[in-house]
């Protein structure tokens, strides 16, 4: 409706809150904009026609009171500081969305990097025992000694033998 008004050279403002949700199936998260106001946009209009906003695509009705009894009923009409107000308090809350998934964006990004370090860790760490126990960078394994010389294998302390 929103779009359709402003498509139809309306100034229009529909109040929102943006929440995250995680997708049913794949689990990702989604950003989803809702009203605030379920149903309700604030039109500016300077002059009192009302006709075309009702003609818009997607606007039901206009929300019209009487003053007296009996009298034609006109549209509500609401201060431009409410408004600014409103759009003031959507702003904050947006800004505050934003720094959160910043916030959560960055986590996840130190979350990788850290499983990153720890898998790195891993394969240094099981290369150096592999190492300790292969032929390579030095060391010998146990059955490689015994096939060298039976004597080494019996002595406690290699450098002595």
């Amino acid at each position: 409706m929103e779009r359709n008004l402003a498509n139809a050279g309306f100034e229009s403002f529909m109040p929102t809150y943006r929440i995250v949700v995680k997708h049913h199936r794949n689990k990702k998260l989604i950003e989803r904009r809702f009203p605030i106001f379920t149903g309700d946009v604030f039109v500016n209009l300077p002059t009192q026609r009302f006709v075309p906003v009702e003609a818009v695509e997607g606007v039901g009705k206009l929300l019209k009171y009487s003053r007296i009894y009996g009298d034609a009923p006109e549209p509500f009409s609401f201060p431009q500081e409410v408004i600014d107000r409103l759009r003031y308090m959507v702003w904050e809350q947006d800004q505050k969305f934003l720094l959160d998934k910043a916030w959560r964006m960055r986590q996840e990004e130190v979350d990788r990097e850290l499983v990153e370090v720890k898998k790195a860790a891993s394969r240094a760490s099981r290369k150096i025992r592999n190492a300790q126990y292969s032929e390579l960078a030095g060391g010998l394994a146990p059955a490689a000694l015994r096939r060298l010389h039976p004597a080494l294998w019996l002595c406690k302390r290699w450098i002595s033998c």
